[in-house]
């Protein structure tokens, strides 16, 4: 079963919580608000911290590694407004590291989120959502990308290192109300970052370079900026610094 399940509650604190090889996760919580998880070790689960229906979620300081499931998350959530995740590590989960889906307001600050087999942060159907102080790299699987954002509007990028992964280091699509500032992303094995169907979207301070791909890349893309910007030594053989189609 689930190592704690918390449901239709309010002002939950969970500290100092280790949970590991339960069947399904070491926390679920549904339809709940203003929840704490801190201080904890999940490890080798099912699935690690999900949430959904609920509101105000908080989870920082905590270690969520090695889940097992089909598509198992390090913190997973969906249907939520408000959600806070720092200083988690999220290291070699079968699916994302951590990963947001239909919620408002996001911070996620502080990861450590490598060495998964899809993305290392993903977030989709979403808005107001900013990643910052987060490394990103090394994820395992099929396309897959450091940093993920589809359908989202509200988008900040701040101080993301994203290195080495089997995709994208940071990739963006359907998506408007963008600012990526000081982001690191090279010998990924596509593109540094790839925008697609995007809208207002700025790109500065950053470092995009000896990725297999383009360094920076965007299609049917309006109000598109990138500046002060290394776009050097990509290494595929048709790699280039900036690549617009129909922007």
């Amino acid at each position: 079963g689930t190592g704690i399940e918390i449901g239709d509650s309010t002002g939950i604190v969970t500290t100092s919580v280790s949970a590991s090889d339960n069947l399904d996760g070491a926390i679920l919580s549904f339809e709940s608000d203003d929840v704490l998880v801190e201080n904890s070790t999940l490890l080798a689960n099912d699935d690690g911290f999900f949430a959904f229906n609920s509101t105000n979620i908080t989870v920082r300081e905590t270690n969520t590694s090695l889940h097992t499931g089909s598509f198992a998350t390090g913190v997973g959530v969906s249907n939520v407004t408000g959600l806070t995740v720092s200083n988690v590590t999220a290291v070699n989960n079968n699916g994302t590291g951590i990963r947001a889906f239909r919620t408002s307001d996001i911070l996620l600050t502080g990861l450590i989120a490598v060495e998964n087999r899809e993305q290392g942060v993903g977030v989709f159907n979403s808005t107001n959502a900013t990643v910052r102080s987060t490394n990103a790299s090394y994820q395992t699987g099929t396309f897959a990308r450091g940093v993920d954002f589809d359908t989202v509007t509200g988008i900040t990028v701040a101080n993301v290192t994203a290195i080495g992964n089997n995709g994208t280091g940071l990739d963006i699509r359907d998506s408007a109300q963008i600012a990526v500032a000081n982001v690191t992303a090279r010998q990924n094995t596509d593109g540094g970052i790839e925008t697609f169907r995007v809208e207002n979207a700025t790109v500065s301070d950053s470092r995009l370079v000896a990725n297999q791909n383009n360094g920076f890349y965007a299609s049917n893309a309006t109000n598109i900026t990138v500046r002060a910007t290394n776009l050097s030594t990509q290494q595929g053989a048709e790699a280039t610094g900036i690549e617009y189609i129909s922007v």
